[in-house]
C-alpha cells in the first residue's frame, strides 16, 4: 500500500506533535518542519492526523502504477471516514 501524505504549511504552528506520534519513522523534523521521510512505511493508522492540533495533516491510500494492491477495505475506509468526522468537532 502506498499511502499520501500531505502537510500543509500554512496551518502548520510547528509542534512536532505528527512527528512525535509516527511510530512508522515516515515523519521526520527537518529544518525546523515536519517533513515525509519514508511514506513506505506509513500504515495509514493517522496517528499524525490525530495529534496535530491544526488539523494540518492529511494521509489517504495512493494509486499508482507501482500498486496493485486492491482498495482499501470498506472496514478501514469506514474507520477513516468515522475519524475525520469526529476530528472536525470540536469540545
Amino acid at each position: 500500500m502506498i499511502v499520501e501524505i500531505k502537510i500543509n504549511y500554512d496551518k502548520c504552528t510547528r509542534c512536532k506533535e505528527c512527528v512525535k506520534a509516527c511510530s512508522y519513522g515516515v515523519l521526520e523534523w527537518l529544518d525546523d518542519l515536519p517533513v515525509v521521510v519514508n511514506p513506505k512505511s506509513c500504515a495509514l493508522c493517522l496517528e499524525c492526523e490525530k495529534n496535530c492540533p491544526v488539523n494540518a495533516i492529511t494521509s489517504e491510500r495512493a494509486v499508482s502504477a507501482y500498486d496493485n494492491s486492491q482498495d482499501i477495505p470498506e472496514p478501514l475506509e469506514k474507520h477513516i471516514e468515522l475519524f475525520r468526522n469526529a476530528s472536525s468537532h470540536q469540545y
